[in-house]
């Protein structure tokens, strides 16, 4: 299971690192895919032997072939001339053994990028990228030029004409130009920007991850948007984001074919049909009839304001594991019944969160209507004032429990496209509820009271539960935050009822 705590060498990034490939947008993938295709024409014209030809013969780089009816003759040309290869047709070998060196080049600057591209770096690599394919696309035009404008000025060829080495050369110069050019446009547009780190400078060493330490570490760092992030990546601090882009700091961005998939496969995995229409908040489901949910897009929230005041309460996390206060996971808390949360099984959706302080991908139905508001402003656990176990912003790790809150009760249907969040949860120190019980925040550590004002209840700033897990007779568990931006609304699923 990767995580954003792990901290693999770089060999191992090496690796794992070609699975980046899928995080482009599929026109950077396109364009990527020049490389072998184009590499495979550079090829083909080198050593194939029909760069021009006539009724009678044929001529390539290396040798010239006489065709009859009945048989073929090929020589190399100095035997054929009787004299040392004219210049031009060694000027035209040269550049295209040099484009396919360069094109070799430009495959290396490509899997470079997809492998180390969380590397300060990326951002000259991605420099690289483009100038390579432009410097083969240079090579390989200066070669067919050489050729297409001089074959015709030699008598011994008066009655050739162009063939199909000729036209392999030419299809890569193309595919190599255009290629490059598209990488220049998509970098202006910032698509091909993929896990650019933003690296402190005099920054202390990182510690060993399995050191406290390391999360005092984190809690000290200058706050990151998400790697995977393509409007607000990781080349400048969020801070800077967020002063240089005052008036547009909030964006819904396509997810990635590997997002699109792992959270549809979440949806599904979680899914219980045998519940669907089940339990007071479902009333009026049961008559839909439908069995399951089809994913039509998710969208990434892109919220730099927003992500910023959850990343700060994240980092008071950190602190509190940096000091060794001990973050059970919920299977290791006390009066916890179902085992792991189930949501925790996508490696896609693993990137940068962090179990050591119980950060969790969790779903909240909400009806369509809200979605801006929530994609906005962020969810405020103030406005809940019917929620049964108090005023906290609630989330599920099953999908059918999410759906339930996708439509009131009085106008369900199963036409209409719905929509749910797939949220970040901060849930720190847990406590396990088994029963109906309202609570105003989460309850204090010692009593279990959510309002103590025992002051030797205090474990120096330690003194209540981070979060609330309804875990009792209920068809589903629910998670509970009681404060302000202890979540972030990260995905926009739309779907429909099947």
């Amino acid at each position: 299971m990767t995580t954003a705590e792990n901290s693999l060498p770089w060999s191992a990034t090496f690796i794992k690192g070609t699975e980046n490939f899928f995080e482009f947008p599929l026109n950077v993938r396109l364009t990527i895919f020049v490389i072998p295709v184009g590499f495979l024409f550079i090829v083909l014209g080198i050593v194939s032997s029909s760069w021009s030809e006539s009724d009678s013969s044929r001529l390539g780089l290396w040798d010239h072939c006489s065709t009859l009816a009945s048989y073929e003759c090929c020589d190399s040309i100095i035997n054929f001339l009787g004299k040392d290869t004219p210049g031009w047709i060694k000027t035209t070998s040269a550049f295209q053994i040099m484009s396919m060196f360069a094109a070799i080049g430009c495959g290396v600057a490509v899997i470079t990028t997809m492998c180390v591209s969380k590397y300060k770096d990326n951002i000259k690599i991605n420099k690289l990228v483009w100038m390579s394919y432009l410097i083969t696309a240079f090579l390989l035009m200066i070669s067919i030029s050489v050729y297409g404008g001089t074959y015709h000025k030699e008598d011994w060829l008066k009655d050739h004409r162009l063939s199909g080495s000729f036209a392999c050369a030419t299809i890569a110069f193309f595919l190599y130009l255009c290629g490059g050019l598209a990488i220049i446009i998509m970098s202006f547009q910032g698509e091909n920007k993929v896990e650019v780190v933003y690296i402190p400078k005099n920054e202390e060493p990182r510690p060993n991850s399995s050191l406290p330490s390391h999360y005092l570490w984190l809690a000290k760092r200058p706050i990151e948007t998400p790697k995977y992030w393509t409007k607000f990546d990781n080349s400048k601090r969020i801070d800077e984001w967020i002063s240089q882009n005052p008036s547009s700091l909030v964006h819904l961005v396509p997810a990635s074919t590997r997002e699109l998939s792992a959270i549809d496969k979440l949806v599904q995995m979680t899914w219980k049909e045998d519940l669907v229409g089940v339990g007071r908040d479902a009333r009026g489901i049961d008559p839909l009839v439908y069995k399951k949910l089809q994913v039509i897009k998710v969208e990434r929230v892109e919220n730099a304001p927003l992500f910023e005041k959850y990343a700060e309460n994240r980092a008071k996390l950190f602190r509190k594991v940096g000091r060794g206060v001990p973050f059970n996971k919920l299977e290791q808390t006390d009066n916890a019944r179902r085992g792991r949360i189930i949501t925790t099984s996508e490696d896609v959706l693993l990137r940068d969160v962090y179990p050591a302080v119980n950060e969790y991908y969790l779903f909240h139905g909400t009806p369509v209507e809200i979605v801006d508001a929530i994609v906005t402003q962020g969810l405020d656990a103030r406005l809940n004032k019917r929620g049964m176990f108090g005023p906290a912003v609630y989330a599920a790790e099953s999908s059918t429990k999410s759906d339930s809150y996708a439509d009131s009760q009085q106008s369900r249907d199963i036409k209409s496209e719905k929509k749910m969040i797939l949220l970040r949860m901060l849930l720190g120190e847990m406590f396990v509820l088994n029963s109906r019980e309202v609570f105003q925040r989460p309850p204090c550590k010692t009593c279990r009271n959510d309002r103590c004002s025992d002051r030797s209840h205090d474990q120096g700033g330690n003194w209540f539960y981070d979060s609330v897990v309804v875990d009792g007779p209920w068809n589903f568990r629910e998670f509970l935050v009681y404060e302000l931006n202890m979540c972030y609304p990260e995905y926009v699923i739309t779907y429909k009822r099947t």
